[in-house]
């Protein structure tokens, strides 16, 4: 169960890191593009950075659904381990 989170983790981790390469060139296409940089640019909202607070979000989910996961497991494990066969 372990090993298949961890692959799935490692999963989104490199699906995330092609999206903010490819982030990264597409912004770079930008600055080629004949388009003056004030059209371009979108005015940014707010005080936090918006990829930071994503990556701070998808790790404490993915925190608490192992701890929810574990936490299940032992409660299964103690509740069978009562049972008189």
């Amino acid at each position: 169960m372990a090993v298949l989170y961890c692959k799935a983790v490692a999963l989104c981790w490199l699906a995330y890191a092609r999206g903010r390469a490819e982030a990264a060139g597409e912004s770079e296409y930008a600055v080629a593009n004949d388009a003056q940089p004030s059209e371009r640019r979108s005015m940014r909202r707010g005080f936090l950075n918006p990829q930071m607070v994503r990556g701070l979000s998808f790790w404490t989910t993915s925190v608490c659904l192992l701890v929810a996961v574990v936490a299940c497991l032992l409660a299964i494990w103690e509740f069978t381990g009562t049972d008189i066969l």
